[in-house]
């Protein structure tokens, strides 16, 4: 039990250090706004970019289920 008190303690301190290292919510300079920016569009691409790669995926599976089907039942 005590290592499990002490886990969770852990991971509360370990949150608490990252929300107070979060960054501020309005950029000070326009250099960290240009920064922000770019990161939050490069977050948005890969975003992007990671849904079409599951999508491309998805159709090759299904494309060789339906091949394997086909063999089986052809």
């Amino acid at each position: 039990m005590t290592t499990t008190g002490s886990g969770a303690l852990r991971l509360r301190r370990l949150l608490a250090r990252r929300r107070a290292s979060q960054l501020a919510e309005r950029p000070r300079t326009a250099y960290e706004l240009l920064t922000r920016q770019m990161v939050e569009q490069l977050g948005r691409d890969l975003a992007d970019l990671r849904r079409r790669v599951d999508q491309l995926f998805t159709t090759v599976v299904g494309a060789i289920l339906l091949e394997l089907l086909l063999r089986l039942w052809g």
